[in-house]
């Protein structure tokens, strides 16, 4: 009976690891009919490079050039240089937790690590950014 149980638990959760596979196929062929682009078009990766550089510079939230608007609709360049900090932040905070799983995992260091460490420069960084993010964005009057 404890084997077929453990069958079922295991089948079950191998479909529901699975699903996502279907559902990103499914929300690919969508983009694909929505924006008429061709399966080749998908595999262009000087498209997906360019993205990348697009995402990481933050390109298409600069306001046409004006910067970005304020609740009281003024357009300031400030509010992206913020928003450079939380995407970096979150990032420096990802690649922390990402080394430090190395460090435990792979090369079977236990943590807490030494402050001039790796994972906890970068996660100290990436907090930083959050917190300066964090004190303009939440705690500021405007």
């Amino acid at each position: 009976m404890k084997f077929f149980l453990l069958m079922l638990w295991s089948l079950f959760f191998y479909l529901l690891s699975h699903c996502h596979l279907v559902l990103i196929k499914r929300g690919i062929s969508i983009f694909q009919n929505v924006t008429g682009m061709r399966r080749k078009d998908f595999f262009n990766f000087g498209a997906h490079i360019q993205a990348i550089k697009d995402s990481a510079c933050l390109r298409y939230l600069d306001g046409n050039g004006e910067g970005c608007n304020y609740p009281d609709d003024k357009f300031r360049k400030g509010r992206k240089r913020f928003h450079h900090f939380l995407v970096y932040g979150f990032a420096l905070c990802f690649f922390s937790t990402i080394i430090a799983f190395i460090y435990g995992h792979f090369f079977h260091i236990p943590a807490p690590y030494p402050f001039f460490s790796l994972p906890v420069i970068l996660g100290t960084i990436g907090g930083v950014f959050n917190y300066f993010w964090f004190s303009r964005t939440i705690l500021s009057k405007e």
